[in-house]
């Protein structure tokens, strides 16, 4: 008969590679992409805290625009809740997000052209485990 094609083994995920390191504090993050181009989430954190984000596309380019936007309220250090970010020269982009001060989940969407990333972190104690984890 024929072969197996490459094409029927799904990919883990479809959109570019990516890598984020949250720093909340003294503590450090590195949540995994999982299929479907969320980050894992971070819990436990306190209302209104600061966190430091940043985002590697090691298959980007130097310059180019990652669009930024917090969609569930939270600030970025700007005190908007839209930012256009470019890619550094160690192809990352960095930010500061200030999450609410109400518990809950908070998401940033990271568009880059027809690629979507989300960073999620969440304000109060472990919510329950939804279908995208």
């Amino acid at each position: 008969m024929g072969t197996a094609s490459s094409a029927q083994t799904p990919r883990a995920c479809d959109g570019e590679r990516a890598t984020c390191k949250i720093k909340v504090n003294d503590k450090i993050y590195e949540p995994p992409l999982n299929q479907v181009e969320y980050f894992a989430r971070i819990t436990h954190l306190e209302p209104s805290a600061t966190l430091l984000i940043e985002v590697n596309y090691p298959d980007g380019s130097v310059g180019e625009k990652i669009v930024v936007s917090a969609e569930d309220g939270g600030k970025f250090d700007n005190n908007k809740i839209v930012e256009v970010k470019q890619l550094d020269d160690a192809k990352n982009i960095s930010f500061e997000f200030q999450v609410g001060n109400s518990e809950g989940l908070y998401r940033v969407n990271l568009r880059k052209g027809d690629d979507r990333k989300v960073v999620r972190i969440y304000v109060g104690s472990v919510p329950p485990v939804t279908h995208y984890e």
